[in-house]
């Protein structure tokens, strides 16, 4: 084999390793999120069950696929939380690699495959999630999957057997991902030039594979939960609600997506631009072959739009099913240039340089110190309640709070979840903005408030008598977040120990 061939083929795993050392710094980061995923495992493991608190079989985790995972490394290694932080490094690892193929089959140019390889190698908001343990980087690489596979099967004229596979597990690693799954059958159809036989066979191959796992799949949840969306779908956004918050939302996403890929999302938008105002696309359609890219482009735009309407609060994690897509979108139109070498190839690669030290600018001076506070803020608050429960409360105790991960993870006791994902039955009252009836309804032995203000729940929380018990700064559970949260830790007290007032101030 030549050199050159050699190379070539040690490229793409070389931008593995580079994402591996580049996501290592990141193996602290250990999410509240994450905690939850463990519960559940938890309590698989140990009981067989899928619940969040023991024998209330509940749909509260965001990704049944990799949920399972969880569960099967587990078993295996006895360590859920070492586990599946190497799972989810190793997931995001390969994205790089995926990329690197995507670019190779769209401009021929492996060179600039691979600098657009590094570039997202070097994503910020991608190595933050890299080995935190969740489906994030597992997201992004099935993203990227389905297309990569989708381009091998229409080079070879064969049917979509692995893109369909992969298009089928998306939507079990992250729900609104069923989108994808909708847009690559649709486009596969639409777009197939084969006749006769042969296009049949390949409809089925894009069709069947999905269909059939999906089908199994949400059957399954259903029959179990009595839904096939998870209660985070349900908790997290609104149709209605979220009309008035779709600038906003938008806005943030967008705000998001710069802060690593300005000029990335630029060069897609202009040569987007570029292409609808030569007429282009005319030809292509008549040629009933849009283009790979027409499909990644409706992706973006596409959650970008789901997410708005839905009035979904947008966390970084969120955006990593399409980010690849916008990388891509910005290095693939370059290839003329990269091809004409010289100074149009040397401006080529100080656009990557220049991506590449945004992204670090980034998580050197914001993302980094932001995630080490939150790390140290989680060991002294969160693990540090979930101690005191465990040590200091009674095994059948409910303890009510709005971030269960960890908490109910150390403590062990039974959680009312103040944000629904494991409390269903709360929801209506969280978007009637009256969770105060549920709490007095259903009052628990303990609630959990996470404010600014540390004494928050006493002047709005619900009537009941309350004891208060401890109250700690939270720095940083969100990036740009200036002051801290307190978590305020109260005991309900019984009836028979109530003060007139309501409230039992701590003595001393």
């Amino acid at each position: 084999m030549e050199p050159r061939a050699q190379l070539e083929r040690l490229l793409p795993w070389t931008l593995a390793v580079i994402a591996l050392v580049r996501s290592w710094p990141y193996f602290f980061f250990t999410p509240d999120d994450y905690y939850i995923y463990l519960r559940f495992v938890q309590n698989f493991v140990e009981f067989g069950e899928l619940s969040f608190n023991t024998g209330e079989p509940t749909y509260g985790f965001t990704s049944a696929l990799w949920l399972f995972v969880l569960a099967v490394a587990a078993k295996i290694t006895g360590n859920a939380l070492l586990a599946g932080k190497v799972l989810s490094l190793l997931a995001t690892s390969v994205s790089p690699v995926l990329v690197y193929f995507v670019v190779r089959r769209l401009t021929a140019e492996t060179g600039l495959s691979f600098l657009a390889g590094l570039v997202w190698a070097g994503n910020a908001w991608l190595v933050r999630w890299s080995a935190s343990g969740m489906e994030a980087g597992l997201s992004a690489t099935l993203a990227l999957a389905v297309v990569l596979l989708a381009m091998r099967s229409r080079e070879r004229s064969t049917p979509p057997w692995g893109a369909g596979i992969a298009a089928g597990l998306a939507p079990l690693v992250r729900p609104e991902m069923i989108g994808l799954a909708i847009l690559f059958v649709l486009f596969w159809l639409a777009t197939d030039a084969a006749t006769g036989a042969a296009r049949r066979r390949s409809a089925f191959g894009a069709i069947v594979p999905p269909a059939l796992i999906l089908a199994a799949a949400l059957g399954g949840l259903f029959l179990h939960f009595g839904r096939v969306f998870p209660n985070t779908a349900h908790a997290k956004g609104s149709m209605v609600e979220g009309l008035a918050k779709l600038v906003p939302s938008v806005e943030r996403t967008l705000k998001v997506l710069a802060s690593t890929s300005a000029i990335e999302m630029a060069i897609f938008a202009l040569a987007v631009l570029l292409w609808l105002y030569r007429g282009r696309w005319r030809r292509l359609l008549e040629r009933r072959d849009p283009g790979f890219v027409l499909l990644m482009l409706a992706w973006c735009v596409g959650v970008i739009g789901l997410y708005g309407v839905r009035g979904v609060t947008v966390y970084t994690r969120y955006l990593l099913i399409f980010m690849p897509f916008v990388v891509i979108g910005g290095f693939a139109p370059l290839a003329d240039w990269w091809k004409a070498g010289g100074r149009r190839q040397a401006a080529v690669l100080l656009v990557g340089v220049v991506a590449l030290v945004q992204n670090m600018v980034l998580d050197l001076r914001v993302i980094r110190p932001a995630t080490i506070a939150y790390q140290e803020s989680e060991k002294r608050v969160n693990i540090a309640i979930g101690e005191w429960l465990r040590e200091n409360s009674a095994p059948d105790d409910v303890v009510a709070v709005p971030d269960i991960g960890a908490i109910a993870y150390v403590s062990r006791r039974e959680i009312l979840d103040l944000n629904g994902l494991v409390t269903p039955e709360l929801i209506p009252y969280k978007r009637d903005k009256n969770i105060n009836a549920f709490l007095e309804q259903n009052p628990p032995q303990y609630i959990i408030s996470i404010d600014p203000d540390p004494d928050w729940l006493e002047k709005n929380g619900p009537d009941l008598a309350l004891s208060p018990v401890m109250s700690l700064p939270f720095e940083k559970m969100f990036i740009f977040q200036e002051g801290p949260l307190y978590y305020s830790l109260y005991r309900v007290l019984p009836e028979e120990e109530a003060p007139r007032d309501g409230v039992a101030r701590a003595q001393g």
